[in-house]
């Protein structure tokens, strides 16, 4: 890969050294939860934080407190671990298996979930986090699903 890029006329030590510096998706679902789940002061806006704090720290960060989505995610580790990747080695592919898994659990909550993928993608995007082409991009997965 690295002959391919010097090739191409690109520089394969600096190739390396930006992907070292790149984030993992787990480090940049915590850097938004930190900065984007902050308590406010309206009751409803609240319950949503909460709500959404947990479906990230257990979908992606695999840190649920529900026994059973506890095992659920365990048993399925393979595909739904993808806090621990890069965020350019994340592809559609990888989105899609991860709708596929979820589902098992509601359609609805797995397609809450492929949103909030497409959203932190553009979100790293806009922080200078990554480049690439955003893997949840919705008009990609309609294609390849039925129902998303």
């Amino acid at each position: 890969k690295m002959k391919a890029k010097s090739v191409l006329g690109e520089d394969p030590l600096l190739a390396k050294k930006e992907n070292e510096n790149e984030k993992t998706f787990g480090q940049v679902v915590e850097e938004y939860m930190e900065l984007r789940f902050k308590p406010t002061s309206v009751q409803h806006a609240k319950s949503t934080i909460r709500k959404d704090r947990y479906n990230y720290t257990a979908w992606f960060l695999g840190k649920a407190k529900d026994s059973k989505l506890a095992k659920f995610w365990n048993e399925n580790k393979t595909i739904l671990n993808i806090a621990s990747k890069r965020l350019s080695i994340i592809s559609e592919e990888d989105v899609l298996q991860f709708h596929e898994i979820a589902s098992v659990r509601g359609k609805y909550g797995a397609n809450r979930l492929v949103a909030a993928i497409r959203k932190l993608f553009y979100w790293a995007a806009k922080r200078g986090h990554y480049s690439g082409k955003n893997p949840g991009k919705r008009n990609n997965l309609i294609r390849n699903l039925k129902i998303i």
